[in-house]
């Protein structure tokens, strides 16, 4: 759907000009946005067109009416053009809602916009914001998986109603930490103080703790948003950055020796139970050699290298440790073998 909804988008913006009456933006736009969501306007088991949406008393009709799989009216759809702004035609569909008391979700768009409403607050009474509104330029993963809940297979009045309840209360909170963040009100203000017990909640208390709250606060969604775009360590990341002194030293050793053959970011470490394995690409089949520098978790042992020798254990030759140039042959070699396999 998303790839369908931006060449839409894309549609619009090239027709935009061209696209004169209602009837146009009908055909050209809405049309194909309801088509995505299952609904066929050119079907009598999808889409009434003109749907009577009275009391009886006047000859009021909604654009459409979406069908459910059982052939129930179940989302009116008011479209207007391209040009206008939603907000002027709420109340007209608030009407329409009204009329229909066995309808539970209402569309308004003018092909580009969309407002999803409900009544949420009062039954049969069509709230005054919509519980989804987007953009199709400019319509997010959230939107989509929302909308998807409007697809006729997958149409469920229980569920999405109450998604547009949880989704209001959403939209609601997220404005009143909007407003927290711009400007402390006294009851927050009051509910800091209290909470800290820092004085008395007095006028003059109240106005010397709101800066500071405010500042508190957006320092706080700043390192929130810091902290979770900074990329997680990787496992060889903490893995060396828990090495002990000599296995670091080491392990630069290795990585400077090996430099002409091997890129440092391919010489990865491994512990395990008794041995920090040094390896070719991460893996434990192309190890380089093996540091027994605290073995059993005993620094008083005198420190081993494992070196690969053909026909040892396990192709493991274990000996004493001095320095690492007195490996250096040996460890070239193993890595000339790795790098021809």
């Amino acid at each position: 759907m998303k790839e369908d909804l931006k060449t839409l988008a894309e549609k619009i913006e090239k027709f935009r000009a061209n696209t004169q009456t209602e009837e146009a933006t009908k055909a050209f736009f809405i049309a194909p946005f309801l088509k995505l969501l299952g609904y066929d306007v050119t079907s009598p088991e999808d889409v009434v067109p003109e749907y009577m949406a009275d009391f009886g008393d006047s000859c009021n009709k909604v654009d459409y009416a979406l069908l459910d799989k059982a052939g129930q009216v179940a989302v009116l759809v008011e479209c207007k053009h391209l040009s206008e702004k939603l907000l002027n035609h709420i109340a007209q569909l608030k009407k329409y809602y009204a009329a229909c008391p066995s309808v539970k979700f209402a569309v308004l768009t003018n092909g580009c916009d969309y407002m999803f409403f409900s009544d949420t607050e009062q039954s049969h009474v069509m709230d005054n914001t919509p519980f989804l509104s987007f953009s199709i330029s400019a319509i997010t993963d959230a939107d989509i998986a929302c909308l998807q809940k409007f697809d006729k297979s997958k149409f469920n009045v229980a569920e999405l109603a109450s998604i547009a309840e949880k989704a209001k209360y959403d939209g609601q909170i997220k404005a009143l930490i909007a407003r927290q963040l711009s400007k402390p009100d006294d009851d927050f203000t009051r509910y800091i103080i209290s909470t800290l017990g820092a004085g008395q909640k007095t006028t003059a208390n109240i106005d010397r703790f709101r800066p500071i709250i405010k500042k508190a606060l957006n320092d706080f969604i700043n390192e929130e948003i810091q902290r979770r775009v900074t990329p997680k360590p990787t496992l060889e990341d903490i893995i060396e950055q828990d090495l002990h002194t000599d296995e670091e030293a080491t392990l630069d050793k290795v990585k400077e020796l090996l430099s002409g053959l091997i890129p440092e970011s391919d010489i990865k470490c491994k512990r395990n139970k008794t041995y920090l394995g040094i390896l070719y690409q991460g893996k434990t089949n192309k190890w380089l050699c093996r540091l027994y520098f605290w073995n059993d978790g005993n620094p008083a042992k005198a420190p081993k290298i494992g070196l690969y020798h053909k026909g040892a254990t396990n192709d493991n030759e274990i000996v004493p440790y001095t320095t690492m140039g007195d490996f250096s042959e040996q460890l070239l070699s193993r890595a000339k073998m790795l790098l021809q396999k």
